[in-house]
């Protein structure tokens, strides 16, 4: 019979927190740049709109998003007028 370390366990896990709380904080920082470029950010019940200053586009996420969907969502924004580090 094998039993698991819980020390080993936390010590997995512990990379993947910090990872989680790091794309959050990145995925603020990006709402944040996008009002001061004119978007209007609309929460809704499972995530964020993120209308586009032109009013017709839409960037849709979930309120938590992985380092994959923020990559797109950058992306996607980008393709929409975006431009990171611009006041």
């Amino acid at each position: 019979m094998t039993q698991t370390s819980t020390s080993s366990q936390a010590s997995r896990t512990a990379p993947e927190v910090k990872q989680v709380a790091d794309v959050a904080r990145r995925f603020k920082k990006l709402r944040r740049e996008a009002e001061k470029q004119g978007w209007r950010i609309e929460e809704t019940k499972m995530g964020y709109k993120l209308h586009a200053p032109d009013g017709e586009n839409v960037v849709s996420t979930h309120r938590e998003p992985t380092e994959a969907a923020l990559r797109e969502i950058r992306s996607d924004m980008k393709r929409l007028g975006f431009r990171e580090g611009r006041r």
